[in-house]
């Protein structure tokens, strides 16, 4: 029998197949940009991109900011999980981005979690 978590998660990537439609797939993960990438990037710009991979789909934040911190957030344990990379950064490379995240065990085992803080290293 599939757990009401598993039954929302697939609820959610049934509902977000519309940014699939759109979206850039690399390895297997798609990546929905919501906001253009200007040339020159400002400290305290932000950009979303929904992500979409084989088990569920969140929301990566990333911020450029002279702080190294990654903060995980969801109103409530069925919505989409947020995350929000505050980093230093010439250029947005989501891929290296969520390759960081992966190896800090995001989003997967963040679950139960509201909110956490890591502290990233500077690239």
């Amino acid at each position: 029998m599939m757990s009401l978590y598993a039954r929302l998660r697939k609820e959610r990537r049934r509902h977000f197949k519309v940014f699939m439609k759109n979206a850039v797939c690399i390895d297997g993960i798609y990546i929905f940009q919501i906001h253009q990438i200007p040339n020159i990037i400002e400290y305290g710009q932000e950009f979303d991109f929904w992500i979409i991979d084989e088990k569920d789909c969140y929301m990566l934040r990333i911020e450029k900011s002279k702080e190294q911190v990654v903060y995980f957030s969801r109103r409530k344990w069925q919505n989409p999980l947020y995350c929000i990379m505050k980093i230093d950064f010439d250029y947005i490379d989501v891929m290296s981005n969520l390759r960081l995240l992966k190896q800090m065990g995001i989003p997967y085992k963040m679950r139960g979690q509201i909110k956490r803080n890591l502290t990233v290293q500077a690239n």
